[in-house]
């Protein structure tokens, strides 16, 4: 075999080597235009959320839960609070009609169809642009709808998912 073909032959795979970690850090650098950042606006538009709350033989944790839900810092107006009693054979949907008169809307459905049935079927009734799921057993920070709304400021977001710390069910943890 000819020597420049030996010195082809390293060549290349020297280049392949050096390629991840020379060769494209520099293309990246030098070559490509970075991407302009949006600005976000300085008055943002306030938008609208429903909050789903699936609850299936939920009555002893349903009332913190709404609670919790109803102490969220974000305009009154512009948040709709959802419950789907999912089959329940305790008083789920009793206790969420308690709330009726804060807003909060009760749907009862009577036969269990599980947790994706019952958020579909809220979902066919929220109005909100935006739409957050959340469980009888979160507990959500007072801010966290300011939080995750701006979020959506920018243009290339579509979807938003707090932190999620799961704990036991005798305790309360943090969405």
């Amino acid at each position: 075999m000819p020597v420049w073909t030996d010195i082809f032959i390293i060549g290349c795979l020297l280049l392949a080597l050096a390629f991840p970690y020379v060769v494209y850090p520099l293309l990246v650098r030098y070559l490509i235009r970075p991407i302009a950042r949006v600005a976000r606006p300085s008055a943002p538009e306030v938008r609208t959320v429903s909050v789903l709350i699936p609850a299936h033989n939920e009555a002893p944790r349903l009332d913190q839960k709404l609670r919790n839900a109803l102490a969220l810092l974000y305009p009154g107006n512009r948040i709709e609070i959802l419950v789907a009693s999912d089959g329940s054979a305790d008083q789920t949907a009793a206790v969420a009609r308690q709330y009726e008169a804060e807003g909060v809307r009760v749907f009862e459905l009577e036969e269990r169809g599980g947790k994706l049935a019952a958020l579909e079927y809220l979902l066919s009734h929220a109005q909100g642009d935006l739409i957050l799921f959340t469980d009888v057993g979160a507990r959500l920070p007072a801010d966290l709808l300011t939080e995750l709304v701006s979020e959506f400021d920018d243009p290339d977001v579509a979807v938003v998912m707090p932190r999620y710390a799961s704990v036991a069910e005798t305790e309360t943890g943090d969405a």
